[in-house]
């Protein structure tokens, strides 16, 4: 089993890791940019691995959006809470 390293994403601002979806969004448009040059080319083979590079990388990009919006919740959450802890102390 691989084991992955995810302290870099628990330690990102809601911003970053919505501008690294953005980053990660477009390196997939241009892996698949690059596949259809290679499928236009002739390389079928090397367009098809290249697509479901992109594809997988499109599912990267789309797991960073719900990390940014659950961070979002739960620093909306915190507010809340330190609020209702101010009022009430």
């Amino acid at each position: 089993m691989v084991s992955v390293d995810l302290a870099a994403v628990k330690a990102a601002s809601r911003p970053e890791l919505a501008a690294y979806a953005v980053a990660v969004g477009r390196n997939a448009q241009g892996l698949l940019h690059d596949a259809e040059l290679l499928a236009e080319a002739g390389s079928t083979a090397r367009a098809y691995s290249l697509a479901a590079l992109a594809v997988a990388t499109c599912g990267k990009a789309a797991e960073l959006r719900v990390y940014a919006h659950v961070i979002g919740d739960q620093l909306a959450e915190e507010a809340v809470i330190f609020a209702n802890t101010v009022e009430a102390g």
